[in-house]
Parts: C-alpha cells; structure tokens; sequence
C-alpha cells in the first residue's frame, strides 16, 4: 500500500486530475496527468488516498443539468449561511437535493416539497459546498458557502 506525505510534487510542471473513469474496485481510480512539457495526456491508476485535483465539468449525458439563478424556479437564502438555509421551490414535485463537498462525496441528501424547505447545514464543515436540484424533467445546481 503507498504512503501519502502529503506534500506538493511536480509544481508548475504538471496537473494531476482525478477521472470518472470507473476502475471497478473500491480503493483505486483512473487519473490524468498534464504536463507542462508537452501536449500528451497520460493516464494511472492510483489508490483513492492520493491528493489530486478535480475539474468540474457540465454533464453532458444528463441533458438538463444548469447553474440555477432563476428565482422563478427557485430561491435559496441565506447564503451563506451558518445554520440553516431554506430553499423555496415554485410548484416544482419530487425534488431531491444533494449537497457536495469539493472533493465531490455526498455529504447530504433531503427530498424538497414545493413551497419553503428548511435545510439544517450546522453539521457540515465550514466551506464551499455545490447543491444538486433534480427531479423528472430537469437537474440544475448551484454554490452553498457554509460559514
């Protein structure tokens, strides 16, 4: 099993990125790396311990997936926010939400009702957190700051 020290390598001189590539096991995962030196992509497979960056990229295969500032699909106040925040839905069913972190794990999921959602965040960590909006028809997310 490799040891993280959890240090900085290859500073200005290449990217490491995780990928959704899925591995099939539960303890490694496929990443990229960038180099500064040329145009190639290589690609590792390494244990899910290791420090990488992620780069967030739309969805394509979900069709419907968009950054939410509509008020009349949705409102989310206060933000941010240190307790609770709500989120009121306009005649939207069978919503759910999920909350994540950047390093892209779940650390929340709540079914909405149409109307006003009280959502209690004193649990999660203080950070940046993307909430997920989905129902039948559409997907949408937007940013949470957790203070």
């Amino acid at each position: 099993m490799n040891t993280y020290f959890k240090t900085f390598i290859n500073l200005h001189a290449s990217g490491f990125y995780w990928s959704t590539t899925p591995n099939g096991t539960i303890s490694t995962a496929y990443h990229r790396i960038l180099n500064s030196s040329g145009g190639e992509v290589d690609e590792y497979l390494d244990d899910k311990a290791a420090g990488m960056s992620v780069r967030c990229l739309q969805d394509v295969t979900t069709g419907g997936i968009e950054n939410i500032h509509d008020e009349n699909i949705l409102k989310l106040y206060p933000n941010p926010s240190k307790d609770n925040f709500y989120i009121d839905l306009n005649d939207i069913q069978n919503v759910q939400m999920k909350i994540y972190n950047l390093v892209g794990e779940c650390v929340m999921q709540k079914e909405l009702r149409s109307g006003s959602n009280n959502v209690d965040v004193r649990e999660l960590l203080n950070g940046i957190y993307i909430i997920q909006i989905t129902n039948s028809y559409w997907s949408g997310q937007c940013k949470f700051t957790k203070e």
